[in-house]
């Protein structure tokens, strides 16, 4: 039994799910012009233009053991302003999908595997992912979503196939063992 919300056109999921917001490369060598960045001071410099480096952690609600300062994370606009002619620009391996055409998206996914692609689905609360399961037909799980666990333990397959009217499945049971040799 598999419900493949993909390839179903009930599926309240399915649109989102599609809907390819980001994806993250290895190398974003070539396509710069599309990768996101972050600016970035190393420590060395950082420490010397700052001067009292504790105050500077405590303002800007820092982390003792912080590697780099991201500019984006300080809180205090005079940090930012003093920082910004040291700061770098850093790739961060991530590509914003949306807006871009075809010829540009095709060569990208290609190079993107699929664990490090975001989509639409993936956006969602999870206040916003449990209304959409709650609504949707395809949701068997009493209406958490429709994905779930088949094991031995926890399978609400039996009584599944009982409403369904498949009675070699509804007369399995949830006890029994699988021996690993």
């Amino acid at each position: 039994m598999a419900i493949c919300e993909l390839e179903t056109k009930n599926a309240l999921c399915k649109e989102l799910k599609q809907q390819l917001i980001k994806i993250h490369l290895p190398s974003v060598d070539g396509y710069e012009n599309l990768a996101e960045f972050d600016w970035v001071v190393d420590l060395a410099p950082a420490r010397k233009t700052i001067g009292d480096w504790e105050s500077f952690i405590k303002r800007n609600r820092l982390t003792d053991d912080v590697q780099a300062i991201y500019l984006d994370k300080l809180k205090k606009d005079e940090d930012i302003v003093l920082l910004k002619p040291l700061a770098e620009k850093r790739y961060n391996g991530w590509i914003d999908m949306q807006g871009l055409s075809e010829d540009e998206r095709v060569p990208l996914i290609n190079r993107s595997q699929s664990e490090n692609r975001v989509t639409g689905w993936d956006m969602l609360s999870f206040d916003e992912l449990n209304d959409t399961c709650s609504r949707c037909t395809l949701s068997w799980d009493k209406k958490r979503g429709c994905i779930g666990a088949f094991g031995p333990e926890n399978s609400l397959l039996p009584e599944i196939a009982s409403r369904r009217s498949c009675p070699i499945i509804a007369s399995t049971t949830n006890n029994f063992s699988v021996g690993l040799t």
